[in-house]
């Protein structure tokens, strides 16, 4: 009898123990993912932070402009809303080269105009205010797991002020 009861509780303790350490390693797994898609995202935010508010030669297109641009090799792209709609998986570097993390994970990128009073509003995409809302959110297997925001705007002024020089020259970028 002895010997049933410490099988029985054994069995017991043995399915306890295997449950508990499948939820620990799968709340690992899942912090561990979590993790990278923070990196992922924001390697992406900082990317497109250095680039122009505006398109260079003041072209009024909303999104990428010229055939080197379309090609979606993101080295090409030169003003924050280059990146709209931009979208890669496996992550690719700036130069096109692929990640070699799985094709699970996947980055997309939308840039929208928003109200510099209510940065939550929308606008419509030709209504530059000022003020653009860039999104990255970072997927594995079709979930998403983060989006970062950031918002960059046309109303900072160059104050770096030039060698031997006090003097800021208070441009537009």
């Amino acid at each position: 009898l002895e010997g049933v009861v410490s099988r029985h509780l054994v069995g017991v303790l043995l399915v306890t123990s295997l449950t508990t350490l499948g939820v620990a390693t799968r709340a690992g797994t899942t912090s561990s993912r979590r993790a990278q898609a923070v990196l992922l995202a924001s390697d992406l935010i900082d990317e497109i932070l250095l680039q122009s508010y505006l398109e260079p030669d003041l072209t009024p297109t909303f999104g990428t402009e010229g055939r080197v641009e379309r090609t979606g090799i993101r080295a090409a792209f030169d003003d924050v809303d280059d990146y709209h709609d931009w979208t890669a998986s496996p992550p690719q570097a700036k130069h096109g080269a692929v990640s070699k993390l799985s094709s699970m994970w996947a980055r997309e990128v939308t840039v929208k105009h928003v109200d510099p009073h209510e940065l939550t509003t929308v606008l419509k995409q030709n209504d530059d205010r000022g003020v653009k809302r860039i999104r990255v959110t970072v997927n594995f297997g079709g979930r998403k797991l983060i989006h970062v925001d950031a918002i960059q705007t046309r109303a900072w002024l160059d104050m770096i002020p030039h060698p031997g020089d006090d003097h800021t020259t208070s441009n537009l970028p």
